[in-house]
């Protein structure tokens, strides 16, 4: 499920963070062209394999970090398949300092990997009878959660619409694991 682009988070060191999510919610447009081509080596036959993601992931992690950043290393999120990294700070940051993070962040990512990412998590997008199976899951596990107005036509946004509507603010974290756990229908 696409997300923020900048999600406010502590490290285990206890420093300010913030991390990537997926770089699929950078852009509300379409990728500049310039993009493509810091991208070319791992879009040039159409399909981007998970170490070629990785790859990209890295250089855009690299980018951050040649602007003055401290990033950490690029891991795996625990459900779905996207790849993050935090960059890491000591104290607060003031607005100036917020509003160039955001755009550092954003400027890497598009650049660097959000058409190869967008490429590679399509390809593991379940089609046919397995999507079919997966939407029906994630009705009942929502149904499970308290979430009785959903169905299989249901778009993202209608799911995420229909938890919060329906579930008391202390229970939409259930809603919200059903879809987290469903990722894989929402890759684009």
């Amino acid at each position: 499920m696409a997300l923020a682009l900048l999600t406010a988070a502590c490290s285990s060191a206890g420093q300010p963070s913030v991390d990537t999510e997926g770089a699929q919610s950078t852009a509300q447009s379409e990728t500049p062209e310039e993009s493509l081509e810091e991208q070319q080596e791992f879009l040039e036959d159409g399909v981007v394999t998970r170490s070629e993601y990785q790859a990209a992931m890295e250089n855009a992690a690299a980018c951050v970090g040649e602007r003055g950043w401290t990033v950490t290393e690029v891991t795996e999120v625990p459900i779905g398949d996207w790849l993050i990294f935090n960059v890491t700070y000591d104290g607060e940051l003031g607005p100036a300092e917020e509003a160039r993070l955001d755009t550092d962040m954003s400027e890497c990512l598009i650049t660097h990997v959000e058409e190869s990412e967008r490429v590679h998590l399509g390809s593991l997008a379940p089609t046919g009878a397995e999507r079919d199976a997966m939407l029906r899951s994630l009705v009942e596990c929502l149904n499970e959660a308290g979430v009785e107005g959903v169905s299989v036509a249901m778009e993202e946004e209608e799911l995420v619409g229909a938890i919060v509507s329906e579930l008391p603010e202390d229970e939409q974290v259930n809603g919200i694991m059903c879809m987290d756990e469903h990722a894989a229908l929402f890759r684009d």
